[in-house]
């Protein structure tokens, strides 16, 4: 191929790329809101729009020389035709495909063979290789170990709405698909911006001011993201080298912003792709799962909090110069930026679809960018909105396409049930062996796996066993998310870690251990609302808000425990002292609370008592003792 001919082709392929760029999400969000076309066309469409982003965006050969770049131009065109073609079938085909159901054809079983293909090769891209393995575990299982047939196995999961066409795709593109677009349209309009000035407001007068500004403020940016990535890219830029500055080693400003981005999957309103599906596959309303998430996420926050005090109080750090911090007025004046997160919360609880809330909040926030001009929407910033929201919808559609194919093939095959029982039999009964046999499997899982994707194997494999041992629907599902969610910054793979570490120049995989250490306090957090569902908004105010306060003391306690500081550097007592009552006032019971209130009160007491006497001391000879 002559350079004029590469040249021409690579114009065309920016050009169609452009298109879709601007089409995929106005069309994904249009045809979510009228219900214009029946579900399984509308995912057809959808589904080859993706498949042929993912390809453009991730080419056979990234970096090919100017001899193997005709190669990757081939195998990615090709795959781009096989896209459109496995859509466009659907499509067309759908009314005949509903009329026999059940009575493949031989062009459904190859187009079916070449759907599968497609999407684990689009997976494998986006999402990596951990992804594709597991999917041809399960689809070598179906064949092997349960003797299905080629032609059974793969027509059920391209022709039908229970495979790549299933809950998990079908979720993505109902509910996921506007509130991405929602987050990206706050992000243009100045909303970012606005809560890390919010946070600086609450945290800049603190020694630990600049690291409680990144928790603070990706507490926020959770609200309105729901993904840990993009909340460190967008507000560790900022916070990170702020941390340097002020004293924070690289390794610990990234952990700092890796621990805070994570917790964002978990905090309403929007919180993380998982919660949606796990709405669906629960059955209930999206406001009951955001509320259940309520306050574990603020004690997963406050655990973070704590432990960045702690740390920048021992370490003695310097303060934000106070001139640099914006001022209250400015920061009031912008308060509008809160309507939109307002208007969720309002339609939800009101009982409107989150379609119909992210839709107005959408508009709100488009209202809102003409406020400033410097927010004020162009043309350039529109296409910015469109192509940030594009490659965010991919990239988890795409794994929620492969996790069609796993939830197809393990709930056609029983296997789910099979490893249920499994769990139980390991766990021999007990409630808490199951549990932590839960949380490992969510970690090894996790490791090099998308957020979502570990929700939907461990909903799926795991969460069933649970129930089956008397935990609550929600509690379980709930457990799993949590932890599914502490993939991203759980070693030796970390997500989250590895982008905090890019903008902090640190070491990723120290960043990651550092993080983790961080949130080692929130690990417990889960095991309380098993056995205890006040923590998911459950029962009496009273007992949601006593359950609360010792969860909250219990999580200091570790804090201090694990940091070594309380007023002053702990001794090994009182290190002991506050990590067992940290423990005892996390297991649910009032004896435990009680206990664990008088012996962390006793921690307080004796480091009370040796700071008084440090500054007596220092008063008489004006040295430290």
């Amino acid at each position: 191929m002559t350079n004029n001919y590469l040249r021409t082709t690579a114009k065309i392929g920016y050009i169609i790329k452009s298109f879709l760029e601007v089409v995929y999400p106005i069309f994904s969000a249009y045809t979510v809101i009228t219900s214009s076309l029946p579900p399984l066309r509308q995912l057809s469409l959808f589904l080859s729009m993706t498949l042929v982003l993912v390809f453009m965006k991730y080419p056979t050969l990234p970096k090919s020389s100017s001899k193997a770049k005709p190669f990757s131009l081939v195998m990615d065109g090709f795959l781009i035709f096989l896209s459109i073609l496995i859509g466009a079938y659907i499509y067309f085909e759908y009314a005949e495909l509903v009329y026999r159901v059940g009575a493949a054809t031989k062009i459904d079983v190859l187009l079916g063979i070449v759907a599968t293909l497609v999407v684990l090769e689009a997976t494998r891209r986006a999402g990596g290789r951990t992804l594709v393995i597991i999917g041809i575990c399960t689809l070598l299982y179906a064949y092997f170990g349960a003797e299905f047939s080629i032609s059974r196995m793969i027509t059920f999961l391209y022709t039908t709405d229970q495979g790549i066409f299933g809950v998990s795709l079908n979720v993505m593109m109902r509910y996921i698909v506007v509130f991405i677009i929602f987050g990206a349209v706050m992000e243009a309009a100045g909303g970012i911006d606005f809560f890390t000035k919010f946070a600086q407001i609450i945290a800049g007068r603190w020694r630990s001011g600049p690291a409680q500004i990144a928790v603070i403020g990706s507490g926020f940016m959770g609200m309105i993201s729901g993904s840990a990535v993009a909340n460190v890219v967008t507000v560790g830029s900022f916070t990170i080298p702020l941390m340097k500055r002020l004293g924070y080693e690289p390794v610990v400003a990234g952990a700092v912003e890796t621990a805070a981005s994570t917790g964002g999957q978990i905090m309403p309103p929007v919180m993380g792709a998982g919660a949606f599906l796990m709405a669906e596959f629960l059955g209930i309303p999206y406001l009951h799962v955001a509320l259940a998430a309520a306050l574990p996420a603020i004690l997963y926050y406050f655990a973070v909090g704590t432990g960045v005090y702690f740390y920048a109080e021992k370490l003695n750090l310097k303060r934000i110069d106070q001139a640099s911090l914006p001022k209250l007025k400015h920061v009031f004046n912008e308060s509008y930026y809160l309507i939109p997160l307002v208007c969720i919360t309002y339609f939800l609880i009101a009982g409107y679809t989150p379609v119909i809330a992210a839709f107005y909040a959408i508009l709100l926030s488009l209202l809102i960018s003409f406020f400033k001009k410097t927010t004020r929407l162009n043309f350039k910033k529109v296409f910015g909105i469109c192509k940030t929201s594009t490659y965010n919808i991919a990239e988890i559609s795409v794994v929620a396409s492969w996790a069609g194919i796993l939830i197809g093939t393990l709930g056609s095959t029983g296997l789910s049930l099979k490893f249920s029982s499994m769990i139980v039999a390991l766990s021999g009964g007990y409630l808490i062996v199951c549990l932590l046999l839960t949380m490992v499997a969510a970690i090894f899982f996790g490791m090099g796996m998308p957020t979502t994707a570990v929700y939907i194997i461990l909903a799926v494999l795991v969460a069933p066993a649970l129930t089956t041992m008397g935990v609550i629907p929600l509690a379980a599902h709930m457990f799993v998310f949590f932890f599914g969610i502490m993939s991203m910054v759980t070693p030796p793979v970390a997500f989250a870690a590895y982008a905090a570490s890019g903008i902090a120049g640190s070491d990723f995989t120290k960043t990651g251990w550092t993080a983790f250490k961080l949130v080692i306090p929130s690990f417990i957090i889960a095991y309380v609302f098993i056995y205890d569902n006040s923590l998911l908004f459950m029962g009496s105010y009273s007992s949601i808000a006593w359950r609360f306060f010792v969860s909250a003391m219990g999580v200091a306690g570790m804090t201090a425990s694990i940091q070594g500081w309380i007023f002053k550097k702990t001794n090994i007592f009182e290190r002991i002292l506050c990590f067992v009552g940290g423990v005892l006032l996390i297991i649910p019971g009032l004896v435990t609370d009680l206990l664990g209130l008088a012996i962390l009160g006793f921690a307080v007491f004796m480091q009370g008592l040796r700071k008084e006497g440090t500054k007596q001391f220092r008063n008489s000879t004006g040295q430290l003792p």
